[in-house]
C-alpha cells in the first residue's frame, strides 16, 4: 500500500488578538491532517501485515469516515483564510476519492480472489496521486506560513521520522516491484497455452523478457543501506536469462520439430518437451515465491510503527 501523509509542521507565530488568527487556524487544518496520517497508518500497517479482509475492510471504512469528518469540521468553522481553507478542502477531498475507489479496488481483488485491474499499476498510481496531494498540501501549508509570517519547522517526532521512512520503502519497493511483476506476467503469457501458440507469438515474448533491463537506483539513506530488494531483483533476472539460455531454447526446438510434421520425431521429442514445460513451471513458481517472500520481509523491517 501506500502512504498518505504530508509533512507534520511544528509551528511558533507572532501574538495576535483575533480569535481565528492564522496560527489556530494552521493548527486546526494540521491537527486534522496528522489524524489522516494515524488512521492511514493502521490501515497500512494491517495490509501490510496481510491483515484479514475483514479487518482490512473496517480499517478502511474508518479511514474514510475519517476524511468525511474532517471535511466537514473545515466546512463548518467560520474562517477568514478561505484560499487555505479550500486548499485544505482539496487534500483531504483527494484522499477520500482515493480511498473510496482505489483503496476499495484492492480490497475486492482480494476478496474476489480475481485481479480485475493490475493491483501493482493501481499502488503505483496511488503512490503517484498521493505524493501530488502531499506537494499540494506542504506547498499550501509553506505559502500560507510565508503570508503570516509563522516560523515553521519540519516535525522530528518519531511519528513523523517512521512515517519518512515508510515512504521511502514504499517508493523503493514499488520501483523493483513493478519491474519484476512485468517479467512475470511475460513469463505467465509464454507458458499459457503453450501448445496453441506460434513459433513468431513465442519469439514476441521471449524477446521482451530477454531483452529487458534492471533499472537501477540507490538505495535511500533512510533504509540503513538494506540492498537486499536489489538483490532479489538481480536475482529474479538471472533467472530469465536462464529461460532464455535453455528453456527457451529446448520449447523452439520442439516447436521446429513440430512444424515438420514428422510423426515420429515428434513422439521422441515429446518427452523432452513435457520435462522441459514442468522444469520451467517448477522453477518459476520457485522464484516468485523466493521474490514475494524476500520483498515481504523487506517491507516487514522498514514499515515503522
Amino acid at each position: 500500500m501506500r502512504v498518505f501523509i504530508s509533512l507534520l509542521f511544528v509551528f511558533t507565530i507572532a501574538t495576535t488578538t483575533a480569535n481565528d488568527n492564522p496560527r489556530q487556524y494552521l493548527k486546526f487544518i494540521d491537527d486534522l491532517n496528522e489524524d489522516v496520517v494515524v488512521q492511514t497508518w493502521e490501515y497500512m500497517n494491517a495490509y501490510t501485515n496481510g491483515g484479514s479482509l475483514i479487518e482490512l475492510k473496517s480499517n478502511r471504512k474508518r479511514l474514510e469516515n475519517y476524511l468525511l469528518r474532517a471535511l466537514k469540521k473545515v466546512q463548518k468553522r467560520p474562517t477568514a483564510h478561505e484560499d487555505f481553507k479550500n486548499q485544505a478542502k482539496a487534500y483531504f477531498e483527494g484522499n477520500l476519492a482515493i480511498v473510496k475507489k482505489d483503496l476499495y479496488v484492492l480490497l475486492r481483488n482480494r476478496e474476489l480472489k480475481k485481479v480485475e485491474v493490475d493491483p501493482y499499476e493501481l499502488q503505483l498510481n496511488i503512490r503517484r496521486a498521493i505524493v501530488q496531494l502531499r506537494v499540494d498540501y506542504d506547498n499550501a501549508v509553506q505559502n500560507f506560513a510565508g503570508e503570516h509570517n509563522l516560523q515553521l519547522e519540519v516535525n522530528r517526532s518519531d511519528v513523523a521520522i517512521a512515517m519518512n521512512t515508510t515512504m521511502a520503502a514504499y517508493d523503493y519497493y514499488h520501483h523493483y516491484n513493478i519491474q519484476i511483476k512485468k517479467l512475470i506476467n511475460l513469463e505467465q503469457q509464454y507458458w499459457t497455452d503453450l501448445h496453441n501458440k506460434s513459433g513468431n507469438q513465442l519469439n514476441s515474448i521471449e524477446n521482451q523478457l530477454c531483452q529487458a533491463n534492471l533499472d537501477l537506483i540507490e538505495v535511500p539513506q533512510l533504509l540503513n543501506n538494506d540492498s537486499s530488494l536489489v538483490t532479489a531483483a538481480q536475482e529474479y533476472m538471472s533467472y530469465i536469462q536462464t529461460l532464455c539460455g535453455q528453456e527457451f531454447q529446448e520449447i523452439k526446438n520442439f516447436k521446429l520439430i513440430e512444424s515438420t510434421g514428422d510423426r515420429k520425431k515428434i513422439a521422441q521429442a515429446t518427452s523432452t518437451y513435457n520435462k522441459a514445460i514442468k522444469d520451467a513451471n517448477d522453477k518459476r513458481r520457485s522464484q516468485i515465491t523466493q521474490w514475494q517472500n524476500k520483498t515481504t520481509a523487506f517491507l516487514q523491517r522498514h514499515v515503522k510503527m
